[in-house]
């Protein structure tokens, strides 16, 4: 499902199920997610991401702001986080934080 408050800002709820059949035993996965992308400019991208899955039984957080800063070169800046939903309290188990930068570059063989 999709949600469009305003031009900038979309909202995105996604549900799946999958049956695993296996001869050691029967089981399903279920995966939930909730996506928040948001639009500053054109270039400048804030994407948010929250995700659950039973087998595991934890939280997954991810915050990326993406710059394009000119033609073929974006910034990233992404936050990782897993979250254990242990006794009804949330436990932070692992954070990471990467900044990476992508150029592209292209030569003309004459």
């Amino acid at each position: 499902m999709d949600l469009k408050p305003i031009k900038r800002l979309t909202f995105r709820l996604d549900y799946t199920l999958n049956p695993v059949r296996l001869p050691e035993g029967d089981f399903d996965t279920r995966l939930g997610s909730a996506r928040a992308p948001i639009s500053i400019t054109p270039n400048l991208i804030w994407y948010h991401r929250v995700q659950y899955d039973n087998v595991s039984d934890t939280l997954g957080y991810d915050s990326r702001f993406i710059w394009q800063f000119r033609p073929g070169a974006n910034l990233f800046i992404v936050l990782n986080q897993n979250i254990d939903r242990e006794n009804s309290h949330l436990t932070w188990l692992e954070s990471e934080l990467t900044v990476k930068v992508n150029i592209s570059f292209r030569f003309r063989h004459h």
